[in-house]
């Protein structure tokens, strides 16, 4: 998983891959990925970013965001900090399987 940020901000994210921790279907680090990185972006979206401020690309195992809007980006750090606070925790028990990285952009 990598967050994009920008200026110190977080404006969005990649990942991509399978975790492989178990068979298909019975993965609960993937699921749990899975479901705090889709919880985001349709929390933006319940903000009411619109969707053409979202630049999103999805496919079978991965999943870009990143916000294009400066206003949008700062009313939603709260969230992106607490996607990061999840995938933290997630990272404490199974840090095999999951890697967390920044990335500065301009």
């Amino acid at each position: 998983m990598t967050f994009f940020k920008k200026s110190g901000q977080f404006y969005g994210f990649k990942t991509c891959g399978h975790a492989d921790s178990a068979p298909n279907g019975e993965d609960i680090v993937c699921a749990a990925v899975s479901i705090l990185t889709q919880t985001m972006y349709f929390h933006a979206l319940n903000q009411g970013v619109p969707e053409s401020e979202i630049a999103d690309e999805q496919h079978h195992g991965f999943l870009s965001i990143r916000i294009k809007n400066d206003h949008d980006i700062e009313r939603l750090q709260p969230a992106f900090h607490f996607l990061e606070d999840g995938l933290k925790l997630l990272k404490e028990n199974y840090s095999e399987y999951i890697s967390l990285e920044d990335q500065e952009v301009s």
